[in-house]
């Protein structure tokens, strides 16, 4: 060929060359010529001016079908480009099937390879960066060839035609007849009964994807810069705030720092959900709930402990911090053998893999380390500093975006989070430690004389061991589902879905729980950042309290009512930012485990204002008895209608919950009045969600969320739902 300059079209000197398989192979369909043609397989057409015009009918079609008895690979798989060099003159691409791995010639091997007639495939949508292909299986072992370039980044995805995007499965794309790409269709795993497959490739390289998350990383990273420069400024005109103030200072900081810490942890995550998939999630998800157990004990409500004191007593902050520490140390020497045991029992009966196993064990390691880090931040809250603690947590949150990626890119897999967790964990104590003795003064390595004598380690266990039997007790209970659906899974009919794999289903379950955790920082910070103050109420009388405590109340369901509306509208479009194999499970998921944070919202400041009033040790008959019934209702339901039930007692977990916390409520604080906090705020809600739907329903559901919410802002103030005078409780300076 004598090509012109940046001419992509090449003029053909040899008749011959009209022959080649390769021209067929590239799709080749019209010659424009001058001369007549007399090759077979070229039609002449009406002429167009001088020129005469033929049609190949022997072109290949874009897509097409070869049974894998068709196949031709080398002997040794280091053969490379030069074995296309040699076999494309041997055999006739159209009819074979040319690939430079011996492995893809599957089960029964490439020595004796049969000629075979195509089938077309019929592209459905032809996209810069996707292409859509129905092909029929016929056999089901066939490779489907796409007649365009081969290059790295395209991926190819495998569903049953008509099937959701929840069924698709991602098979290789092989290099074939020394250009182009192939899937084995085989290794999709159609079921029986697919006639049809739909094939979709897609341009989704590695380098685009950690391209975009590194961009963000450091945009986000200039924006905390930036806040933190102008909390500075804030903190030093805001020193002479009363007590009210201080309270929503600290907690719009921390919830904000802890927004941005999420968002950063919520891109980290759709990263690894894209490379891990619902299996590899739902695998550290399960080894995360396990280990959480044992975190809990390593903590022994020793942080809740150490708030309540060191606010009371700011002058020995680093004598408590020094024997909690050693009483965490001591305690995780008392559960290493028991998760030891569990790590070789869960092995011994197969319950989970060799790879689950290594991540709980360095897990382990790493939640020592991390309850070091919550006593440090439990001193930052008890010296109302909770803004320390905040902009530390947005630094190893990006710390575990940027190892986790670079491990997770290197291949290391399920494991490679719980290595980041351990690393970012180190790295966290040192920040804290560092500014605990700049900012606070204190100098752990000095005692007090007098000290020892007014507190000891003995009653340090003995005040927070309600404390930790309440946490323990809650955290088993929110996740008991997750080891009960992992055993129920196998067995669970999902939406005609048949058995799937169990780790799969825990994978799109937490996307629920990923949601809801991620809101759960606004009523967690609240109420951390009001601890210090309900503590000092407790000893004003129960009328200065209860107005505190109300307060609080109706202020976390003004929130909590619309965050639940919006999400449950948006679940599917929450749950397609991991992938579409999260779908539409994740998404069902998630629009029912938004409504949990309503009464797990409650139910929240009320323990801590139980907790201030010294009643820890009331609250752990709810815990116990919510336990037991989370317990018999998974176990009932789970096997039946799989993560769908789950979702729906942990609702019912919290209502149960919040109805005998309410019973120590009227015995120990006082009568709430439950109109008044939930009656205006429903109403504002119901507009919203009505809004909503009315723009879902009619194509525009985010202009009708909008809508809603400014509905739900209208209606609250219209219908006084707020009345400001309700802050006096907490406008006393500390």
């Amino acid at each position: 060929q004598g090509d012109l300059l940046y001419n992509r079209i090449s003029p053909l000197r040899e008749r011959a060359s009209l022959e080649s398989p390769l021209l067929d192979l590239l799709g080749v369909k019209y010659v424009l010529t001058e001369n007549e043609i007399d090759v077979a397989g070229y039609e002449e057409l009406p002429r167009v001016g001088g020129l005469r015009v033929y049609r190949n009918t022997r072109a290949m079609p874009r897509a097409y079908l070869l049974p894998a008895g068709a196949t031709v690979a080398p002997q040794d798989a280091a053969a490379g480009d030069d074995f296309f060099a040699q076999a494309i003159r041997r055999y006739d691409p159209r009819r074979f099937v040319l690939v430079n791995d011996p492995v893809l010639c599957g089960a029964a091997g490439c020595a004796s390879p049969s000629p075979a007639e195509f089938t077309p495939a019929t592209v459905t949508a032809y996209a810069n960066d996707e292409v859509w292909i129905d092909a029929p299986t016929g056999t089901g072992r066939e490779w489907l060839i796409l007649n365009d370039s081969w290059f790295p980044g395209w991926r190819a995805f495998v569903r049953p035609l008509g099937a959701s995007d929840d069924r698709e499965v991602e098979v290789p794309i092989a290099l074939v007849n020394g250009n182009f790409r192939g899937v084995r269709l085989d290794q999709a795993g159609l079921p029986a009964d697919a006639r049809v497959a739909t094939v979709r490739f897609k341009y989704s390289p590695d380098s685009v994807r950690f391209g975009a998350f590194a961009s963000a990383l450091a945009a986000v990273s200039l924006l905390f810069l930036a806040g933190i420069y102008g909390w500075r400024s804030l903190a030093a005109s805001t020193e002479s705030l009363s007590g009210a103030g201080r309270v929503v200072r600290n907690s719009a900081v921390l919830s904000g720092m802890n927004i941005v810490a999420r968002l950063i942890s919520f891109a980290f995550a759709i990263v690894v959900a894209r490379l891990l998939g619902p299996d590899g999630v739902g695998a550290y998800y399960f080894a995360v709930v396990i280990v959480g157990w044992f975190e809990i004990v390593l903590n022994f409500g020793l942080n809740t402990y150490l708030t309540r004191e060191v606010a009371r007593d700011r002058a020995h902050a680093a004598e408590y911090f020094r024997h909690t520490t050693a009483l965490r140390m001591l305690l995780a020497l008392a559960t290493a053998p028991l998760l030891a045991l569990v790590l070789l029992g869960g092995r011994a009966v197969g319950y989970f893999s060799d790879v689950v196993a290594v991540t709980i064990a360095i897990l382990g390691l790493s939640q020592v380390i991390s309850s070091l880090n919550t006593g440090l931040s439990a001193l930052f809250f008890a010296f109302e500093r909770g803004e320390v603690p905040a902009a530390v947590s947005v630094v190893s949150a990006l710390a575990t975006a940027t190892v986790g990626a670079a491990l997770l890119a290197l291949g290391w897999g399920v494991p490679a989070l719980a290595i980041t967790s351990l690393l970012v964990n180190l790295i966290t104590l040192a920040m804290l430690a560092l500014l605990a003795a700049r900012q606070l003064g204190l100098r752990f390595h000095r005692a007090s004389d007098g000290f020892a004598v007014r507190t000891s380690r003995s009653e340090m266990l003995r005040e927070s061991t309600p404390l930790m039997l309440n946490h323990l007790l809650a955290s088993i209970e929110f996740k008991l589902d997750v080891p009960i659906l992992k055993a129920a899974a196998p067995s669970a009919l999902i939406f005609g879905a048949g058995a799937v794999n169990s780790e799969k289903v825990v994978g799109w379950y937490s996307t629920g729980y990923r949601f809801v955790d991620a809101f759960n920082i606004i009523p967690s910070f609240f109420t951390q950042s009001l601890f210090p103050a309900l503590s000092r109420m407790a000893a004003q009388g129960n009328d200065v309290f209860m107005r505190a405590f109300a307060l609080a109340v109706k202020l976390l369901v003004i929130v909590a009512l619309p965050l639940a509306v919006g999400t449950t509208f948006l679940s599917t479009t929450l749950a397609g930012f991991f992938g579409p194999e999260f779908l539409p499970h994740g998404a069902v998921a998630i629009s029912i485990m938004a409504w949990s944070m309503i009464a797990g919202w409650i139910n929240s400041v009320t323990n801590y204002a139980l907790i201030a009033v010294n009643q820890q040790r009331t609250i752990t008959r709810a815990f116990a008895v919510t336990l037991l019934f989370n317990l018999a209702a998974n176990l009932t339901l789970v096997p039946l209608y799989s993560y769908m039930a789950a979702a729906a007692v942990t609702i019912g977990s919290e209502i149960v919950k919040g109805a005998i916390f309410y019973f120590y409520v009227r015995r120990h604080i006082g009568a709430l009045n439950w109109a008044d906090v939930l009656a205006r705020p429903a109403l504002a809600a119901g507009i919203m969600a009505a809004a909503a739907g009315a723009g879902a329903w009619a194509g525009y559901l985010l202009p009708g969320l909008a809508a809603g919410t400014l509905l739900y802002a209208g209606t609250l103030l219209a219908s006084r739902a707020l009345d400001w005078r309700e802050l006096k409780p907490l406008l006393r300076k500390p």
